[in-house]
C-alpha cells in the first residue's frame, strides 16, 4: 500500500528528470521545449494530486501511479538528441504516469461558475 507522500516523491523525481532534459543543452531547442511542456503537463497533475488526493494518506490504489512514474523515470536514459524514436517511449510512460495520478485525484472545485481553468 503507496503512501501519498511517496507517489509525491516519485513524481517529484521524474519532474526533475524532465527538467533536466528541457536544460540539456545536447538536444535541440525544440526538444527541449517538448521536455518542458511534457514536465508543465506532468507537473500540473502531480499539484492537482497533492492538493486533492482521492483516498486520503495511504492506499492500495496509489500503487500504480507510483509504479507508473518510476516506470516513465526508467526511460529518461533511453533518449538521445536528434532521434525521436528514442524519445516516444519517455513521452508515452509520462502521459500514463499522470493520467494514473487523474485516476487517483478528486476533481479540485471551482469558486465560481464562469472561472477560467
Amino acid at each position: 500500500m503507496a503512501k501519498q507522500m511517496d507517489v509525491f516523491a516519485a513524481g517529484k523525481s521524474l519532474r526533475g528528470k524532465l527538467y533536466q532534459l528541457s536544460q540539456d543543452g545536447h538536444y535541440s531547442a525544440a526538444e527541449r521545449e517538448g521536455f518542458g511542456r511534457l514536465m508543465s503537463y506532468y507537473h500540473m497533475q502531480l499539484e492537482r494530486f497533492l492538493v486533492a488526493p482521492a483516498y486520503g494518506d495511504a492506499s492500495a490504489k496509489y500503487d500504480k501511479p507510483l509504479a507508473s512514474s518510476q516506470a516513465a523515470e526508467t526511460k529518461v536514459p533511453g533518449c538521445r538528441p536528434s532521434v525521436p524514436e528514442s524519445q516516444q517511449p519517455l513521452y508515452d510512460a509520462v502521459h500514463k504516469a499522470a493520467e494514473d495520478l487523474k485516476g487517483v485525484t478528486n476533481p479540485i472545485p471551482r469558486p465560481f461558475k464562469n472561472a477560467p481553468g
